[in-house]
């Protein structure tokens, strides 16, 4: 028997703005997501948590106290033997250079793992970055009873 959960996308940091061309904030597009399936190369579902693409990115100033609030809650159902995998990928969008591409991350989980969080579930603090820029994406993955 399967599992419902509920996953949250808070926001994104800004950790590092160092090497960015105006060096206060960075301007970050991509996509976050969450997915189920048997395995991240076998995917059944896919949620957007999240997108901006090109040249609309999204300006974030460096530091915990200017958070880019997302606040996206979806809940999913997990089939037996089914994982959740969790992240996606960042850019920063440069204005008179080539755009710094911070990598693509995920986090695979499995249901075995979720039967052990908190009830009040687990953060997934999921962090990308290129050269010295760095941002953390937080997401927060929970049981729920449906």
């Amino acid at each position: 028997m399967g599992k419902a959960i509920e996953v949250a996308l808070h926001g994104i940091v800004v950790l590092d703005t160092r090497g960015d061309e105006d060096n206060d904030e960075l301007e970050i597009r991509g996509t976050l997501i969450a997915q189920a399936g048997f395995s991240p190369s076998n995917i059944r579902e896919t949620r957007q948590m999240w997108h901006k693409g090109n040249n609309d990115g999204v300006s974030i100033a460096q530091g915990d106290n200017h958070v880019h609030l997302i606040r996206n809650f979806q809940t999913m159902v997990l089939n037996d033997f089914e994982v959740l995998v969790i992240g996606g990928h960042i850019a920063e969008e440069d204005t008179f250079n080539a755009d710094d591409y911070m990598g693509h991350n995920f986090v695979t989980i499995t249901q075995a793992e979720i039967d052990n969080f908190h009830p009040n579930g687990k953060h997934f603090p999921i962090f990308f970055s290129e050269s010295t820029q760095q941002v953390r994406v937080d997401y927060t993955v929970k049981k729920i009873n449906i």
